[in-house]
């Protein structure tokens, strides 16, 4: 701190951080009290969509299987969508114990946001660094941003600095060790990129057998994740590995390689091109944290480790992932607050860091903090405005006949809203299926079956000619479809 404290007198930083740390506490938590008493929060993403239904339908039903897919892609054991089945049973098993309304998933992340704080509190720092911490971790849209979204990038967050704060131990407590390994593999089962923090463990070990033994121990916790992926996620998970699975021969593998090559490159473009606000406050503090590493003269192996996790993530997700900014900041939040402990146990930059979070990261983080809350409030006026839409799709499939213990609908999802359709009846699951197709396509192809599950209904907006199919339901508002088969 002693190239800030020529600025300040050593009894005053403290007491600056923490009314800087206090203001901005206060200011989450208003604005967390307002959005319980107004309520008016609701989905505004097709993907916030996804973490909401599958939540309702273990709520409901106690199912994990995925509510909605495409193209009848659910993964080959479990039949989960391509989360695979770990949000959904977080988040509908922390429903079951407190209720399940439209606010439910902003009061429980306001509660990791919590957690959050006092995790960091806990970090082997002194009392000016953890303040330090806090402050600089409250600048950044990785606090709080997402508190008030139904995204699950607050508990990721959780879970990041929990891994974060087990690493920073080891090093005073090798028993930790064991713990660091078992929490990496049980938070991979919720994301799996989580698996990436085992090849941190190399650079704990302190004799070349050990550095061996973690080699082999991350290489076979990659392969596991692998065939997890394989086996417990819809394809495809993500991009690259679409092209890796679905390659049938050698020269097919090597031009799937070739491909996520191709791609990485292009997304290395797009994100010189394009980079959003928030993934350039990363790769600022990306670069401060490298240079933190590189410039201390006797740097902690430790902190290589965290490097390699950086860089590792940055290559992965350059090579597989299509470069979309929302997708790349959110898989990338977890970098903030290990930047952050780089630079702050490197004593390193901290002027700069400081500079940075009060006058670029708290500015943007309070203004992206703003629309998540202005889109959410719009999207439940918009509901709270379709009462007879909701009305007509709550009651699609009462008096229907049941003929299983679930029920698989074919639609799209350009004509119905996906939250107001029911998740189940009489507590058995509704599942649907859909194929992306734009307005101007035929319906054959709009409702085709690709025969991966059985499809028992078929819900359209308008009426049309499906083989093996008939009408039973036509209020106006929709046209229900039975399968043949079932009478």
């Amino acid at each position: 701190m002693s190239n800030v404290a020529f600025l300040l007198n050593k009894r005053q930083i403290p007491l600056l951080l923490k009314t800087y740390i206090i203001c901005i506490f206060l200011f989450v938590t208003t604005l967390f009290i307002i959005r319980m008493i107004r309520k008016d929060i609701y989905i505004c993403h097709e993907d916030e969509m996804i973490y909401y239904n599958s939540a309702k339908l273990f709520y409901e039903t106690n199912s994990l299987k995925a509510g909605f897919c495409i193209n009848e892609n659910r993964s080959s054991v479990g039949e989960f969508n391509w989360y695979g089945p770990g949000y959904a049973l977080i988040y509908g098993g922390v429903a079951k114990m407190f209720g399940f309304t439209n606010y439910f998933f902003v009061a429980f992340h306001y509660a990791l946001f919590i957690l959050c704080l006092f995790l960091i509190w806990k970090f082997p720092f002194n009392k000016i660094k953890r303040l330090l911490f806090l402050a600089v971790f409250l600048s950044t849209y990785a606090s709080f941003s997402y508190v008030f979204t139904y995204f699950p990038e607050e508990l990721n967050l959780f879970f990041s600095l929990l891994l974060l704060l087990l690493y920073a131990k080891i090093k005073t407590n090798k028993n930790i060790l064991i713990c660091y390994i078992i929490v990496i593999f049980i938070f991979s089962l919720v994301r799996v990129s989580f698996i990436f923090w085992i090849f941190t463990i190399f650079f704990i070990k302190d004799s070349p057998l050990k550095r061996i033994f973690s080699v082999i121990l991350s290489l076979l916790f990659l392969f596991f994740i692998l065939v997890y992926i394989k086996l417990f996620n819809a394809p495809a998970f993500v991009q690259g590995l679409k092209e890796i699975y679905g390659s049938s021969n050698d020269t097919g593998f090597v031009s799937a390689i070739i491909k996520i090559t191709k791609n990485g490159l292009m997304n290395g473009i797009a994100l010189y091109e394009n980079t959003s606000s928030s993934v350039f406050c990363i790769v600022i503090l990306l670069i401060i944290a490298v240079f933190s590493v590189l410039t201390i003269k006797q740097c902690d192996l430790s902190n290589w480790g965290l490097v390699l996790l950086l860089l590792l993530v940055c290559v992965v997700f350059l090579l597989l992932y299509v470069f979309i900014p929302m997708y790349i900041e959110k898989q990338l939040l977890f970098f903030i607050p290990v930047c952050i402990y780089l630079i702050i146990r490197n004593k390193k930059y901290i002027s700069l860091l400081l500079f940075f979070s009060i006058f670029l990261f708290a500015p943007y983080s309070l203004l992206k903090t703003k629309k998540f809350i202005d889109d959410s409030k719009k999207f439940y006026y918009s509901y709270q405005s379709e009462q007879k839409d909701r009305n007509y799709c709550s009651s699609i499939f009462n008096n229907v006949s049941i003929h299983k213990n679930e029920i698989n609908v074919l639609f799209q999802y350009q004509d119905f809203n996906l939250t107001y359709l029911p998740v189940s009846i009489h507590g058995i699951p509704i599942l649907y299926t859909t194929n992306v197709l734009a307005y101007n396509y035929s319906d054959s192809l709009r409702y085709k079956r690709f025969n991966k599950i059985s499809i028992d209904y078929i819900l359209a907006k308008h009426r049309t000619l499906l083989p093996n199919y008939r009408l039973i339901k036509n209020p106006g508002y929709y046209f229900l479809y039975e399968q043949i088969s079932h009478k």
